[in-house]
């Protein structure tokens, strides 16, 4: 008997009106670095988000086996443009898991995506859309620093 995911996986782009069209659309979460502005979905190809928000420059981090997070590496680098939510996001997420608390701190503008596709439920080297929990756990963590 094959037990339900307790996690329901509901994504827009594969409840088309026309599915013999296939698209590449995915959706990303992008989460600017300036206190100001809020985490905003971006739905387009996984390369033209991450060409239009982290230019050339980028790495992924892979934490969470659903998720993974584009960072500007040379922003890294710098003494500002801490990126509050993406690293209490990070943090939260390794402390539970891993059971200690990372002192790392994420800077600059960061991209999520979902790891997993959800038409094979299976994990391929593709980025596609960011997992809804991801979505209203890093929407909680922006709401809470206003």
């Amino acid at each position: 008997m094959k037990i339900p995911d307790p996690h329901p996986i509901i994504s827009p782009e594969y409840f088309k009106i026309t599915p013999q069209l296939y698209t590449k659309s995915v959706k990303a979460l992008f989460v600017s670095y300036l206190k100001n502005n809020s985490p905003q979905i971006i739905t387009d190809e996984s390369e033209n988000i991450l060409n239009t928000f982290l230019s050339n420059s980028r790495i992924p981090i892979f934490f969470h086996p659903h998720v993974v997070m584009y960072v500007d590496p040379y922003i890294q680098l710098s003494s500002s443009e801490d990126n509050y939510v993406a690293t209490t996001y990070y943090r939260n997420y390794y402390s539970t898991t891993v059971g200690t608390y990372p002192m790392d701190t994420i800077k600059g503008n960061v991209l999520f995506f979902g790891t997993t596709n959800l038409l094979t439920k299976k994990q391929d080297d593709n980025d596609h859309s960011v997992p809804y929990s991801t979505v209203e756990e890093l929407l909680n963590i922006y709401e809470t620093q206003t």
